[in-house]
C-alpha cells in the first residue's frame, strides 16, 4: 500500500485505552447483523499489521475447523508481517475470493491487479491471513498453509456460536452476569464445544452482559456493558443516523455529557484514527470515516472508523 494510504504506526497506549479503541474497531468488523445505516454495507478496517498482531490472542490449543469457521479474515498488502492489512469478518466464502474482491477494488494494495493469493492460519488460530504469493509464502513467515491443516468437518462452528450469542445479548434486554454465564454454558454444551469455558470480566453491578470469543484459548468471556438507557447508549444514538467527523462528534459528546450532568467528564479525540483512515480513503479506499464513541473512567473517546458506502 502506498505511503499516503498507510495509517499511522502503533503507539504505546495504556492498556485501558487500547482495549476500548480495539473494542470499537473489532466490534464493527465482527458485526454481521443489520447495518447502522442504509447506505453502509460493510465495514472494512484498514490497520497497520502491528496493531493486528497486538490484538491477536496468544497461541494455544484450538479446534481445527474448516476455513469458513474462522472468526475473522485479514487481507495483507504484501507477504510480510509488517504489511498493511484489511480486516473483514468471514462470510462463508473462500478467503482468497474475499480478498481478491478487495484487491480488485483497490482496497488492499497499490494496484487493482489481483496477485496470486495464499491462505495461512494466523497466529492464535483465530483468523485467516491471506497473503500475496504462491507456494511457500506461509512457511516463510512461520505460519501453516490453510490447505495443509487437517480439519474436522464436524467441528463446532465458531460463527454459529457467535451468532447465537448475539441473538441472546444483542437486544435491549439487560442480562445479569449469572444468567449470562448460564446462557453461554448452554450454548457451548448444546453445540459441542467441549473443553471451552466461560469467564466473567470487568462486570459492574449496573452493567448488562455482552460477550467476546477467544478462539485460541477456547473461551467465551462475559463482559459488562452499559445498559440501553446508559451514557454509552446515548452516545451511540448520536452516530446512528449521521456520519460525524471528529469535531461534530466531540460537540455531540459534550452535549450528551452536559444533559446528564457529567460536566467533570472529558472528551478525547483519537485524531490519528481519523487522519490515518482518511488518508486511506483519499488514497483510493471506498468509504467514509465516521466517528464512534467509547466511554470509561470519566473519558469519552472519539475514534474514526471507515464505513464502506453502499
Amino acid at each position: 500500500m502506498t505511503s499516503h494510504a498507510t495509517p499511522p504506526g502503533e503507539r504505546d497506549l495504556p492498556a485501558g485505552r487500547f482495549a476500548h479503541i480495539k473494542g470499537i474497531v473489532m466490534d464493527e468488523v465482527a458485526r454481521t447483523h443489520a447495518p447502522r445505516r442504509a447506505q453502509r454495507r460493510r465495514t472494512v478496517s484498514i490497520l497497520a499489521a502491528g496493531l493486528l498482531l497486538a490484538m491477536a490472542v496468544g497461541a494455544g490449543a484450538y479446534v481445527l475447523r474448516p476455513a469458513d469457521q474462522f472468526a475473522s479474515l485479514g487481507c495483507y498488502s504484501t507477504a510480510a508481517r509488517d504489511a498493511d492489512v484489511a480486516v473483514v469478518s468471514t462470510d462463508g466464502r473462500d478467503p482468497e475470493d474475499v480478498c481478491a474482491e478487495l484487491w480488485a477494488s483497490g482496497e488492499v494494495g497499490p494496484t487493482t491487479q489481483v496477485p496470486p493469493l495464499t491462505s495461512c492460519v494466523g497466529e492464535g488460530a483465530g483468523a485467516i491471513w491471506v497473503l500475496p504469493g504462491g507456494r511457500g509464502v506461509c512457511e516463510r513467515l512461520g505460519l501453516q498453509r490453510l490447505s495443509s491443516v487437517a480439519v474436522d468437518p464436524d467441528a463446532p462452528s465458531v460463527p454459529e456460536l457467535r451468532d447465537a450469542l448475539i441473538a441472546h445479548f444483542g437486544g435491549r434486554e439487560c442480562i445479569d452476569i449469572e444468567r449470562a454465564r448460564d446462557i453461554a454454558q448452554a450454548e457451548l454444551g448444546g453445540r459441542g464445544f467441549d473443553g471451552w469455558t466461560v469467564e466473567a470480566r470487568e462486570f459492574a453491578d449496573t452493567d448488562c452482559a455482552s460477550f467476546g470469543l477467544d478462539v485460541a484459548e477456547q473461551l467465551v468471556f462475559i463482559i459488562g456493558m452499559p445498559g440501553p438507557d446508559s451514557l454509552q447508549a446515548a452516545l451511540g444514538q448520536a452516530t446512528e443516523a449521521d456520519c460525524l467527523d471528529a469535531e461534530q462528534a466531540s460537540a455531540a459528546a459534550r452535549q450528551v455529557l452536559s444533559e446528564r450532568g457529567l460536566d467533570d467528564w472529558t472528551v478525547q479525540v483519537e485524531q490519528e484514527t481519523f487522519d490515518g483512515n482518511q488518508a486511506a480513503v483519499d488514497g483510493g479506499i471506498e468509504g467514509e470515516v465516521c466517528a464512534q464513541f467509547s466511554a470509561a473512567d470519566g473519558v469519552v473517546y472519539v475514534v474514526g472508523v471507515i464505513f464502506e458506502r453502499h
